[in-house]
């Protein structure tokens, strides 16, 4: 299966698969911290990539899930999107929820869509970039522990996260049917963006000028997980 844009799920494997081999010299040939701190270099993901994904000048991969009851190329166990019964009019971006007005409209963003708390596996969805960016800088803290602390906030990698706007990764928000209600779904026709009003962001950026935290209202399934539960169920 070929699928476009490149799904984050897939250097996230690929790394995995790479480090687990035991064939590489990690510390060596993937990092460089004068250039890219405690990141992978980007021409050594490309490679990684490319060796366990690639044919010919293209990456083919198979979506993050279970494929007749066993685990994909890519799979990664908390990637629950599709759901049932809310995605049964294949209504669904990912993990978002669409209303099927929404979904019919053909040009609205799924990311504008709420998670909604359906199915067997409802609020148990993690982000995959999340689980890349902790995975990159755990391998980093083993090469280099006294210039990638093992925490994302106190690393090279998260100086000046929320507050900088020249790296700032909050994104305009769109109308929705309802600013003050988190579980709103996208207006119809869609309006881009919003007033600025309400709980959407806007143009604003991820914390308020001087703060370096900020409210987020919503509804949260939160899930306690210890390292042998998740040993022995990874």
């Amino acid at each position: 299966m070929l699928f476009s844009p490149l799904s984050v799920t897939v250097p996230l494997a690929a790394i995995k698969n790479a480090y687990n081999s035991g064939k590489h010299d990690v510390c060596a040939d993937w990092f460089h911290f004068e250039t890219s701190g405690c990141n992978i270099e980007k021409s050594a993901m490309d490679r990684l990539v490319y060796k366990y994904f690639g044919e010919e000048n293209t990456i083919k991969y198979q979506p993050p899930i279970l494929m007749d009851g066993k685990p994909s190329s890519t799979y990664f166990r908390l990637e629950y999107g599709g759901e049932s019964p809310a995605c049964d009019q294949e209504n669904c971006r990912g993990p978002h929820y669409c209303s099927k007005a929404v979904a019919d409209a053909g040009v609205i963003w799924g990311d504008f869509c709420p998670y909604v708390s359906t199915g067997e596996h409802s609020g148990l969805y993690r982000h995959p970039h999340l689980a890349l960016a902790a995975l990159e800088l755990w391998i980093a803290n083993q090469c280099m522990p006294s210039k990638c602390p093992s925490t994302w906030l106190d690393s090279p990698n998260g100086q000046e996260y929320g507050t900088n706007p020249e790296k700032a990764t909050s994104i305009t928000w769109c109308e929705m049917d309802n600013n003050e209600d988190p579980m709103a779904q996208p207006a119809v026709p869609y309006v881009w963006p919003t007033s600025g009003s309400g709980i959407f962001p806007g143009h604003e950026l991820l914390y308020p000028a001087g703060k370096t935290t900020k409210q987020a209202p919503g509804v949260y399934v939160t899930e306690y997980v210890d390292a042998k539960s998740v040993n022995t169920r990874s």
